[in-house]
């Protein structure tokens, strides 16, 4: 099982009041899947992927990855996220001071490779999304969807095991959103990365293999 969680609860604390956002969600996945998320705004999808993808921790409950226990340190989860998992959000988060190549080729040198082979898989990974003739291009010069094609690019240049997308369509339009989801699709299809998507976007939700709706804290399967 590549991901799983168990008892998953997440309380905040707002002016002395505590708010149950998730109240106890069971969930798993395996290689290669593509699962969907879908429900209404602040029903708690977001903190949902947050704690499924290492960057938050529950209240109560516990995240497994590959059927071991996530420890709660920042470190440790830290290490799993660099080895394991992609993200991709609604707003592509690129530095604006960079090109396409040298956004994708972040994470690769952040965790310590050389220049030149972050630089050839940058290259690699936004030809496979389109944009081998927007190399040198800054992120002002590129569209909405080329902006989050890089992102996607991004997200794939380590070849995770799973990519966590959080309304990855969202800003974009109907022609625009249809081709990250494509892109996605394909990728899990040809590499068999798997996929985590939470989205409003019905379309995108209905191609995965799995689709589940949150509500009143919960997950239950949609399809």
């Amino acid at each position: 099982m590549l991901l799983k969680g168990i008892g998953i609860r997440k309380v905040y604390e707002s002016d002395g009041k505590k708010v149950e956002v998730l109240k106890g969600i069971d969930f798993e996945m395996d290689e290669g899947e593509f699962v969907s998320i879908v429900g209404p705004s602040g029903v708690g999808k977001s903190t949902f992927l947050h704690i499924m993808g290492l960057l938050d921790v529950p209240t109560n409950g516990e995240v497994f990855v590959y059927d071991k226990p996530v420890p709660f340190g920042e470190d440790r989860r830290a290490n799993l996220r660099n080895s394991y998992i992609g993200f991709v959000f609604q707003h592509h988060f690129l530095l604006n001071e960079f090109s396409a190549l040298e956004n994708v080729a972040i994470p690769c040198l952040i965790a310590g490779e050389p220049a030149e082979s972050a630089f050839a898989k940058a290259e690699e990974i936004l030809g496979l999304v389109g944009l081998s003739h927007r190399l040198s291009h800054r992120p002002s010069e590129l569209s909405g969807g080329e902006q989050q094609r890089v992102a996607l690019a991004r997200a794939l240049v380590k070849s995770p095991k799973i990519v966590i997308a959080d309304e990855p369509t969202g800003n974009l339009d109907r022609e625009r959103g249809r081709e990250i989801a494509r892109i996605m699709l394909e990728v899990n299809r040809d590499k068999g990365i798997a996929f985590l998507v939470a989205t409003h976007d019905l379309e995108l939700a209905e191609m995965a293999q799995k689709i589940y709706v949150m509500e009143d804290g919960l997950l239950r399967h949609g399809g």
